[in-house]
């Protein structure tokens, strides 16, 4: 790529744009195919009684890693019956609802081509009663909504719910008062939210028919900022404001906390948890921009004004590989975090307006549907009022030729990678080898040796630095790629009597971990929707009835994780390996010998019956430091492999009830440890008078009869204004709580209520 600025002296030359994108390259190894073809379900949304629901809606969305993106929405015809389009690929769920009734949720099969019946069922009611903190009176105007309590799961159903399902509910009552409905008996977190007050959050609360939930906002505190155009000081109504700018885009503009200004500008800002932080800003029209929102030392903040400005722009022309001006390519680049795309015109021009001064990174590719890497890149710098024209040429793309045992490995995908840091790559060009095994590289002007190219074929990937250039080859000769000798080979045994292990993992665990960072993600990754995959199938082999596996190590490869078999016939697991990738070798082959560990299983009952309901089981410290390890539960039943011999405590947590625990205990190596855990409800503890209390909650210790903190066992929430933190639910029994040098006794007598501690009175 050759590109230059006009009217600056800045000539950045072959400069790229680190981004950490071995996640998405590895999801360009994988991908066989570029184009996503549309298909169609119809579904028939009936309730109990087989009756036509005529006001349901429904909508198809696509997962892409921790985003649900919508496909298709629409509201069903008198037949309760609609017809749904959605991409050609996975995981696509479905997501039907109703006022008034449970949301529906499922995963469509590979064939959904069939005709789907969905019935719904009626749901629950959750009145609400919102009054003002301070004066005791009803809050005539707020809106509502019920998040899920495990609503930072990351499966289709989950991200459809959260992003289908999620719409405030607006409520005007004199008596301050509203009713959700269409709620399930799984607990929820209630959202309240009103202008002019910071957020009300109650956690894990259960819809009731009768008994109403009482909610108080708080609006000391709040501030104000006036939003007017830089030029004119006109008032600018509707600019938005968040603290990030996920918040301001995608499924999470419509459930997270964001501020909106009045017809005159006004902005009133509340704080959420007591932190003051900037906002980021947006209007259209304008460049978006960030704004303090911090106090003044005697704890309020007059109104303040702040303007928006038209920002920088862009302008400038794409010329192709063959010196003529590149039409219908687009340009994108993300200023503060948002994006800002457009396609070049017939002429190859383009232009981009509405940006915040700073650095920022240009990248160009063919067009929407294309599937290759970016044809160019180049940092510009934007100018505040000023345009900045810029000139972009793509160079003629490289060729290289992958062979083994000098045959061409053809339909293999090969991607140039450079290397910026120990953990971070850039994707310079992606391309497929043909019958000749040469794949040509658009926009690699020139392989640098020490960059990496990395090769796919089948289930196979490979990862190898570009070659030295031998002295009789020529500048624009195809670069040879060689692929003997890049396989580890060896077997996995047991440590005890040498037998084999089938189905031990083997894989590279530490150098390769690596994220996309979702405010930079370049315009190749999101025109194509290229999903962001586990790292660990860059480098992934199972040993096979005779424990023998071959392996592939990326270049930057430093520790090989061993794991035996999660399924053991005893239920003992393998106890894990870490080996450094030095001690592999393409020529001979390593023998691994694993040892057996320990294993405890947790029964968990209610009442003295199995519970059979939704919950997970873990492993602690006593002293709460370090990582747990965790497991669902299955029928009453988990099943954890600890890592050492202790002391852990076992831990049980289901929806609704308090945690079960049990322990200290420690384990012994090839054995199996029984435990039963007994649920019962639970009470909470309310600790009020200190907001020293609110930032350092971490540091609370909540100590039973056994020297056991329950504040590590169990979930603290922070409530608004003044009402404290919660910690809970706990089970029926006497406490220590201690503070810094304070400390002080509280017992909870029955499930469900919940005991006030004042702090200040200590």
């Amino acid at each position: 790529m050759v590109a230059r600025q006009i009217d600056s002296e800045h000539q950045p030359g072959r400069q790229r744009c680190a981004f950490s994108l071995l996640p998405v390259i590895l999801s360009i190894l994988v991908s066989t195919t570029s184009m996503a073809w549309v298909e169609a379900v119809t579904v028939r949304v009936l309730d109990e009684s087989g009756t036509p629901v005529r006001d349901a809606r429904a909508s198809t969305w696509q997962q892409e890693e921790a985003v649900a993106t919508l496909a298709d929405r629409q509201t069903v015809d008198n037949d309760g019956s609609a017809t749904l389009s959605f991409p050609g690929k996975g995981p696509i769920v479905l997501s039907v609802s109703a006022p008034g009734y449970l949301r529906e949720i499922r995963i469509l099969k590979d064939d959904p081509h069939e005709a789907l019946t969905v019935t719904l069922r009626r749901g629950r009611s959750m009145r609400l009663s919102v009054t003002d903190a301070g004066s005791g009176l009803p809050v005539s105007r707020f809106s509502a909504i019920a998040l899920p309590a495990d609503s930072n799961g990351t499966s289709p159903e989950r991200l459809a719910f959260i992003a289908d399902g999620l719409d405030s509910l607006s409520f005007s009552s004199p008596e301050g008062t509203g009713v959700l409905t269409g709620l399930g008996d799984e607990p929820v977190i209630l959202v309240v939210r009103a202008k002019g007050y910071a957020p009300a959050v109650v956690p894990r609360v259960v819809a009731r028919e009768q008994k109403p939930i009482s909610v108080r906002l708080d609006s000391s505190g709040c501030i104000q900022r006036r939003i007017v155009d830089g030029s004119t000081g006109v008032p600018l109504e509707g600019a938005r404001a968040a603290a990030s700018p996920e918040i301001l885009q995608g499924p999470l503009s419509r459930i997270a906390v964001s501020f909106v200004s009045d017809e005159d500008g006004y902005m009133t800002i509340c704080p959420l948890m007591h932190v003051d932080r900037p906002l980021l800003v947006v209007h259209d029209g304008y460049a978006p921009a960030w704004i303090p929102t911090a106090r003044t030392s005697s704890g309020g903040t007059p109104d303040e004004v702040f303007a928006l400005r038209a920002g920088g722009t862009i302008r400038g022309t794409i010329i192709g590989s063959d010196g003529l001006p590149l039409a219908r390519a687009v340009v994108e680049t993300h200023t503060l975090g948002l994006p800002r795309k457009t396609e070049t015109g017939e002429n190859g021009s383009f232009q981009l307006d509405r940006l915040a001064p700073g650095m920022v990174d240009l990248l160009v590719a063919e067009g929407p549907s294309s599937t290759g890497a970016p044809l160019a890149r180049q940092t510009v710098e934007v100018v505040e009022g000023e345009t900045t024209e810029v000139l972009i040429e793509t160079a003629q793309p490289r060729e290289v030729r992958v062979l083994r045992r000098d045959l061409p490995v053809k339909d293999a995908t090969v991607v140039l990678l450079e290397r910026k840091a120990k953990e971070q790559l850039e994707l310079v060009s992606s391309g497929r080898t043909d019958r000749d095994g040469k794949a040509r590289l658009q926009g690699a002007s020139i392989l640098q040796p020490g960059e990496i190219l990395g090769i796919r074929e089948g289930e196979s990937v490979v990862f190898v630095p570009v070659p030295e250039r031998k002295p009789d080859e020529e500048e624009g000769d195809p670069v040879v790629v060689r692929l003997e000798g890049l396989r580890c080979r060896g077997s996995v045994v047991d440590g005890s009597d040498e037998r084999p292990i089938a189905g031990a993992q083997v894989r590279c665990s530490r150098g390769a971990t690596v994220r996309l960072s979702p405010e930079r993600s370049p315009l190749w990754f999101s025109n194509i929707g290229f999903q962001v995959v586990a790292d660990k199938k860059a480098s992934l082999a199972f040993t096979d009835s005779r424990g023998r596996f071959t392996l592939s190590l990326p270049p930057w490869c430093e520790s090989v994780h061993v794991q035996g078999p999660r399924v053991t016939d005893d239920g003992i697991p393998w106890e894990s390996r870490f080996l450094s990738a030095s001690e592999f070798s393409p020529s001979d082959p390593i023998v691994i010998r694993l040892e057996r560990g320990s294993s405890i299983r947790a029964r968990v009952s209610l009442g003295g019956s199995v519970w059979n309901g939704p919950g997970r089981v873990s492993l602690r410290r006593p002293d709460g430091r370090g990582d747990s390890v965790s497991a669902t539960l299955t029928q009453g039943e988990g099943t954890l492999a600890p890592r050492d011999r202790g002391p852990w405590l076992v831990l049980a947590k289901v929806p609704g009830m308090a945690p079960a625990v049990e322990g200290p205990l420690y384990t012994q190596r090839g054995q199996l440890t029984k435990v039963n855990l007994e649920l019962t409800e639970g009470a909470f503890l309310r600790i009020v008078g200190s907001r020293a209390l609110v930032s350092a909650r971490e540091q609370i210790r909540v100590v039973d009869s056994a020297r056991r903190d329950w504040q590590t066992l169990t979930e603290t929430t922070v409530l608004p204004g003044d009402a404290g933190i919660r910690i809970g639910p706990l089970p029926v029994g006497r406490y220590r709580l201690h503070f810094g040098e304070k400390s002080t006794r509280a017992e909870l007598k029955r499930a469900g209520d919940e005991v006030v501690v004042d702090w200040s009175e200590l």
